[in-house]
């Protein structure tokens, strides 16, 4: 037997599977190291190979080191004769050796003459054996789509694949593998959305993925926004390329348009045109900026994605508190009072009142930091009794510094509150400051305003600040 046929009958090149499945029947079945090497090679069609062994067989190969090191060896010398030999490849270096808990792997990586193209190519295990009761259907989502069998029998409940008609379906996986999408990322659409298979390749399927590709969209971006939202490519003309000019007219770069999606996927599932336009233009009408708006539409587009009876309703009561359509603050107060309904408003204006604060009071913090009201009620209530009782600050300090609620209490203020207090028991800074503005600064100017600043004098301050910003899982529980 030839060794090209010894390793098409060992299931090499056809099929791919998880490592996890390999048999030591399996390991027996591979034709020996020199052979694969000299066949690929001869071939000039691989440059990488993989060969897996699953610890928990316990294969007599892989464990018998002596005997079989040597193996590994002659594979190397083979590929190192051959690369020299018959192409004109450089071997690289045995690029990595990995032993994990769930299976071994030997990576053999080689690099081609830099006038050739690279190709990467794996030699997997032999097929997985499934029952051959199975329904077909399953059988090709785990055997094509690299689909769990659990999965796979999952998606068999919402689609039947026909076993006479293979074409179709290999069809798509065929031009998502060759619009860049990775067997993983395919094997994770389909989980999601198996349908995908029969879908319309040419008609619609294709057209809406050349489409986002042209627009700027990467293949791995697309791929991830695809998974995110499997059923968000909804009709080319009528609403996935209106949406796209809708975004753009706001958004102004096709860059900003590819951040925002990629941020939000769902906003793909919306007809744009119909319930994202007519809410700017009643925001435009009251005087807000268009770059006010587009910052809104960046950051949380659900505000301009409601009911347009509710949107007039929300201006205008935004505007009866005061705020000023021209300032930024407005959009902010618009998108503060539209994630909550009225009951949740009163019962947040009820947590700060049981806490001393006048009805007045909370409304002054509000046209400070609209974004306020907003903060879970735990939340209100923990850095209030912070502030308060462990950093003794007056409540009108927190009026006039409401951002002080809206910074997150084991990233941010428990931390620094770590460092201040060690540079006041070492007389550093004083005791009767508070230093509240510590708090408002960016990361890195905190760092080097408050930390490498007294290195010198307190050498293990960095590694304070440090283990508190670890120590997330005790602040949390409120053991700090």
């Amino acid at each position: 037997m030839g060794v090209g046929s010894c390793i098409g009958n060992s299931g090499l090149i056809q099929n791919r599977v998880k490592p996890d499945s390999l048999t030591c029947e399996d390991v027996s079945r591979l034709p020996s190291f020199p052979s694969i090497a000299l066949h690929l090679y001869s071939q000039a069609r691989l440059s990488t190979l993989l060969v897996f062994f699953s610890p928990q067989e316990s294969c007599s190969w892989f464990h018998s080191v002596p005997s079989n090191f040597s193996n590994v060896w002659r594979l190397v010398s083979a590929f190192w004769l051959v690369s020299w030999n018959i192409y004109p490849f450089s071997i690289s270096l045995l690029k990595m050796y990995r032993i994990s808990q769930n299976r071994r792997t030997f990576y053999f990586h080689f690099l081609h003459n830099p006038f050739l193209k690279s190709l990467t190519t794996k030699i997997a295990a032999p097929a997985i054996s499934l029952d051959p009761s199975l329904p077909f259907t399953v059988q090709y989502l785990v055997n094509t789509c690299l689909l769990s069998i659990e999965s796979a029998l999952s998606a068999s409940k919402s689609i039947q694949l026909d076993e006479r008609n293979t074409q179709k379906h290999d069809s798509v996986i065929n031009f998502l593998k060759s619009h860049g999408f990775s067997d993983t990322h395919i094997s994770k659409l389909i989980t999601k959305r198996p349908s995908l298979l029969r879908c319309n390749l040419e008609g619609k399927f294709k057209p809406k993925i050349e489409y986002l590709l042209g627009f700027g969209f990467s293949s791995s971006t697309l791929a991830d926004l695809l998974i995110s939202n499997p059923n968000g490519l909804k009709s080319l003309d009528n609403v996935l390329k209106p949406n796209f000019e809708v975004l753009l007219t706001f958004l102004k770069t096709k860059e900003d348009v590819i951040k925002t999606v990629k941020r939000y996927p769902w906003l793909l599932s919306f007809d744009l045109k119909r319930n994202m336009q007519p809410n700017v233009a009643i925001l435009t009408s009251h005087g807000v900026h268009i770059a006010h708006i587009s910052k809104l539409i960046s950051s949380q587009p659900m505000t301009v994605l409601q009911k347009v009876d509710k949107m007039i309703k929300i201006v205008q009561t935004v505007k009866k508190l005061g705020f000023q359509p021209s300032s930024s603050l407005f959009v902010h107060a618009v998108r503060a009072m539209s994630s909550m309904k009225e009951p949740t408003w009163e019962r947040k204006m009820e947590v700060f009142k049981s806490l001393g604060w006048s009805e007045e009071e909370v409304m002054s913090a509000f046209k400070r930091a609209p974004f306020v009201i907003t903060c879970s009620e735990e939340k209100i209530k923990r850095l209030m009794d912070f502030y308060t009782s462990t950093m003794k600050l007056d409540r009108s300090t927190i009026i006039t510094n409401p951002i002080l609620l809206g910074y997150g209490f084991c990233t941010r203020i428990w931390p620094r509150y770590s460092v201040l207090k060690v540079l006041e028991t070492k007389k550093l800074l004083e005791v009767d400051r508070k230093h509240i503005w510590a708090f408002k600064l960016t990361e890195k100017n905190f760092v080097e305003t408050y930390v490498t600043m007294y290195l010198d004098r307190v050498p293990d301050l960095m590694e304070v600040y440090k283990d508190a910003i670890a120590a997330k899982e005790a602040c949390i529980n409120g053991r700090q």
